[in-house]
């Protein structure tokens, strides 16, 4: 079973046309998406530079101050959102450093229809389904737009004090079975280990050495669902080193023994493949 928590709020959403634009020193709490569907774009932030065109993305994270000028028309599509991922809920774009401009290439147009379906939903009766899927797909269509670019680094004075930890969460993600020590983690961000524990609780809500427990436990969660290897293979494959240690974080974090959840993962399967026999039903 794949299964990644994805939460979202959407706190405006907007197709804005204008003649002219000259928008100087805002700064918001939340992160902004921009599509430019139509015209040429400057956008400035931390002292950097970017023209965006048409089929561009703009990201302006939150907290940080930024200005966007045009000396003609155009249109944008914009979206004001926080967006948190897995267990424990971590920013979307600390997971994925996307950069500030993105191109979104053939994906531009499933982009733009998607948004005004998403927009044309808000007074729906099923608006909160369709936020979350709606935004769902435009996020992912960004992350995999700046993917198919190489995944070009995010300048280091976009990493506001909420992202500053971005690359080092990834590198743990991508390292769950090796030996990583706090020393070793606050060595990569070349903090010293007290102040980087202080530091990545203030961004994180939680110590790094917590936060790595919890996903070498979500990862092992997984593997139990979806493959058939023993306790002691996935402990391995987890960093969480043997099979006892394993049971015990693990029934520590989800209140359950592995055994039971890959039961009852096993179960569900069984009867959503094989229903229980009956009296056959034939449909003339």
């Amino acid at each position: 079973m794949l299964r990644q928590r994805f939460d979202i709020t959407l706190y405006r959403i907007e197709t804005a046309a204008y003649s002219r634009l000259d928008l100087r020193g805002e700064r918001y709490p939340h992160w902004i998406v921009s599509h430019v569907l139509e015209g040429d774009v400057l956008t400035e932030a931390a002292g950097l530079r970017f023209s965006v065109a048409a089929g561009q993305v703009m990201l302006h994270p939150p907290h940080l101050t930024f200005s966007e000028f045009a000396v003609g028309p155009g249109v944008h599509q914009w979206m004001l959102f926080d967006a948190t991922l897995g267990d424990p809920p971590t920013d979307l774009f600390l997971r994925w450093p996307v950069t500030p401009v993105v191109d979104l290439g053939g994906r531009r147009q499933a982009f733009s229809a998607s948004f005004e379906e998403l927009r044309a939903a808000i007074e729906s009766s099923t608006a909160d389904l369709r936020v979350n899927a709606g935004m769902a797909f435009l996020l992912q269509e960004v992350i995999a737009a700046w993917q198919t670019a190489g995944s070009p680094t995010r300048p280091a004075a976009f990493d506001t004090g909420t992202h500053r930890f971005s690359d080092l969460l990834l590198f743990m993600e991508t390292h769950l079975s090796g030996r990583l020590t706090r020393d070793d983690l606050a060595a990569r961000v070349h903090l010293h280990p007290g102040y980087f524990d202080r530091a990545f609780r203030a961004v994180c809500g939680i110590p790094p050495m917590k936060m790595l427990q919890r996903m070498r436990l979500a990862r092992a969660r997984r593997l139990l669902e979806t493959t058939d290897e023993t306790l002691e293979t996935i402990a391995g494959r987890t960093g969480l080193g043997d099979a006892a240690r394993l049971s015990r974080l693990f029934r520590a974090q989800y209140g359950r023994t592995p055994g039971a959840v890959r039961a009852e993962f096993r179960e569900l399967r069984q009867v959503y493949i094989s229903p229980p026999a009956g009296p056959e039903l034939r449909i003339q």
